[in-house]
């Protein structure tokens, strides 16, 4: 459900409380990540903190979403942080991945959290590097 937050930032919040979210934009060339080094990064506002399973294809991860009564935070994934449960493979590059799923852990309710301004990031260089 799309909806407006904190100062004013549009974003969306998920209704199911089981089911979570997810996209397929990733299909999309323009939504498609184009480094390996690319992370996923977004705007989240929760008063209460959340623990969430974010699944691409076979790998997941759990993302600890912390509280904060007055203001917008920020997170970025780095794909080897997912892991495939079957065989403890990380995921090497958000490149590949079609889909992106959100969805709370049991004791959580992923629908006391608003999203906002997913995208894709390349981390800074080091100052060793820009020299």
């Amino acid at each position: 459900m799309e909806t407006e937050g904190i100062g004013g930032i549009k974003g969306f919040r998920c209704t199911d409380k089981r089911l979570g979210t997810s996209t397929e934009l990733t299909t999309k060339p323009e939504w498609k990540a184009t480094s390996p080094k690319a992370q996923l990064g977004f705007k989240f506002y929760c008063t209460q903190p959340q623990t969430l399973i974010l699944t691409a294809g076979d790998f997941a991860t759990e993302i600890e979403i912390t509280a904060a009564e007055d203001h917008w935070q920020e997170m970025l994934i780095s794909a080897n942080k997912l892991i495939n449960p079957a065989n403890q493979q990380r995921l090497a590059s958000w490149k590949g991945v079609t889909a992106i799923h959100l969805k709370p852990r049991a004791d959580a309710d992923i629908t006391k959290v608003l999203f906002a301004q997913f995208k894709w990031v390349l981390p800074a260089a080091p100052e060793a590097e820009k020299k």
